[in-house]
């Protein structure tokens, strides 16, 4: 089975990551040609819960370079079992 993700946002990704992962031979299509095109995403606030669910769907490799990449909140303020 081939599956077809139409936007490369946030959702579009996850769902290909999470397919990818089960097997699922899956294809992401957007229709903007770059990312500098749109600004949207840009300082995209992620609660515990949206973290977990898009972590939860990433490859080890993908989920150490959003840890790699990702601003890093003041100390009060760091995840249970973050990576420091």
């Amino acid at each position: 089975m081939k599956v077809i993700v139409i936007g490369a946002g946030l959702g579009g990704l996850a769902l290909a990551n999470g397919l990818g992962r089960a097997g699922i031979d899956v294809a992401v299509y957007e229709r903007a040609q770059s990312p500098l095109i749109r600004r949207q995403g840009y300082r995209l606030h992620l609660s515990d819960v949206g973290i977990d669910a898009l972590t939860s769907v990433m490859a080890p490799q993908r989920r150490a370079a959003f840890w790699a990449t990702a601003h890093k909140p003041a100390p009060e303020r760091e995840r249970q079992g973050e990576p420091g």
